[in-house]
């Protein structure tokens, strides 16, 4: 799928989208299908990812990601406000949590 950026008319490729369910938490199967996901994006050899989750997620998903290495300085991660927000209260709270050495 192409998208084009006006008023550049930059067209960007998306390469690789990953969409997936949980309604409730992200533990038992929602945990394997969280872990399946970023799996396929690292495996992608996608660099940007876009993320757009609740806010109950968002430090499950980092922790996952950076699991999968997804938190390495090669890899650029674009999130909502909310996410932002949570990631900054994470951060405050561990600073070394979230990153990769």
């Amino acid at each position: 799928t192409c998208y084009t950026w006006r008023p550049t008319m930059k067209t960007f490729l998306v390469k690789n989208v990953q969409h997936f369910d949980v309604h409730v938490n992200l533990t038992g199967p929602n945990v394997k299908v969280l872990s399946k996901e970023l799996k396929l994006i690292r495996d992608s050899l996608v660099k940007v990812i876009v993320l757009n989750c609740a806010e109950r997620f968002v430090e499950q998903v980092f922790k996952e990601a950076k699991d999968y290495g997804l938190m390495e300085k090669s890899f650029v991660w674009i999130v909502t406000d909310v996410a932002a927000t949570k990631l900054e209260e994470i951060s405050k709270k561990d600073p070394d949590s979230l990153t990769y050495r």
